[in-house]
């Protein structure tokens, strides 16, 4: 079944409905008064600030808050937002695309498929009370699990992590963070900047654990969390684990789809 929409006029699908398919929605309608813009997103939401979610952590959700653009704004700008739309296919040769078993033309195709955060293979990583932080469904996993809890621990000691830690000590619950690396943002501060960064951040009452390293979670018998097992064997005490140490691009959707891809995509001098 094929789905096209004024005929003549061009047609321009994006993958991805997040910031950065909105950010291109809003450049092809100022490009191309006349184009059918159609975004697709797994999310059932119209698009939100991803960057402000730590701001509900412990607190009601106000999606409205969060909203970049309502509903009557996409439909004077004449975009479509298809929600809770999978792309399962895209065939760049026929410039089209599969979504909820209906097959969309293109002239244009922009992928914003964004990226899913990392959970690495620890042992226990699925028991109750481990999350990743991502959108608004895990803030509010994340507010459940922390209802109760009196000791936390964030994994990842980048700017996520450190948000998230700060906002979860606020609740006045003990919070633990775990880096990898020996010292908080290497890549952002050097030696001296980073020793003042941390000092400021233990002022805060979070106990800060550099050149760390995770080996997995040990549950109690109802299957919740209750320790972080570090690669020395030593142990932490925990009712709520937050893995926050980076993120994988969302690239499953292109391979052969015949666009032309090794670890990024290959693109000419015109993007």
């Amino acid at each position: 079944m094929s789905n096209n929409y004024s005929g003549n006029s061009r047609q321009i699908l994006i993958v991805g409905n997040g910031n950065a398919g909105l950010s291109a929605a809003k450049a092809a309608r100022a490009q191309n008064p006349d184009a059918d813009i159609i975004m697709f997103g797994e999310d059932n939401r119209l698009p939100y600030y991803r960057l402000r979610l730590c701001d509900y952590i412990g607190k009601a959700i106000n999606y409205g808050e969060l909203e970049v653009n309502n509903n009557e704004w996409f439909e004077k700008n004449r975009i479509r937002v298809e929600k809770s739309s999978k792309v399962a296919a895209i065939d760049a040769k026929t410039k089209k695309i599969m979504a909820n078993g209906k097959v969309y033309s293109y002239d244009s195709l922009v992928l914003a498929t964004g990226s899913t955060p990392i959970m690495p293979p620890f042992k226990g990583k699925d028991l109750s009370g481990v999350h990743t932080l991502w959108t608004l469904e895990d803030i509010d996993r994340i507010n459940r699990s922390l209802l109760d809890a009196k000791k936390a621990v964030v994994i990842g000691g980048g700017l996520l992590g450190l948000e998230t830690a700060h906002k979860i000590r606020e609740m006045g619950i003990d919070v633990s963070l775990v880096e990898n690396m020996p010292r908080l943002l290497p890549k952002q501060l050097d030696k001296e900047g980073s020793e003042i960064f941390e000092n400021k951040v233990k002022s805060f009452g979070i106990s800060v654990l550099c050149g760390k390293s995770v080996a997995g979670f040990e549950g109690d018998n109802n299957g919740k969390v209750k320790q972080v097992l570090m690669a020395d064997d030593t142990l932490l005490e925990a009712d709520v684990v937050i893995v926050t140490v980076g993120v994988s691009p969302n690239t499953a959707i292109i391979r052969d789809s015949g666009i032309s891809m090794d670890r990024f995509l290959t693109v000419n001098e015109k993007m």
